[in-house]
């Protein structure tokens, strides 16, 4: 039998009743870091870094 265009579980992240997603509980979670960047050039903020970064390894990514 084959499946139909989608037919698979949705992969967007749940959203509170609030309206809120938890992928808004860890921006929230790691907001308060210390920068320890220069800020010569810093191009992007450190919570999207690190939140970037954690998303990428808890989808399977495992380096260059």
């Amino acid at each position: 039998m084959r499946r139909r265009f989608g037919a698979e579980k949705s992969r967007a992240p749940k959203v509170t009743p609030n309206g809120q997603s938890r992928v808004d509980e860890v921006i929230r979670h790691f907001e308060e870091l210390e920068d320890p960047r220069s800020t010569l050039n810093r191009q992007h903020p450190l919570v999207s870094v690190v939140v970037i970064a954690l998303m990428a390894v808890l989808a399977g990514a495992r380096g260059a």
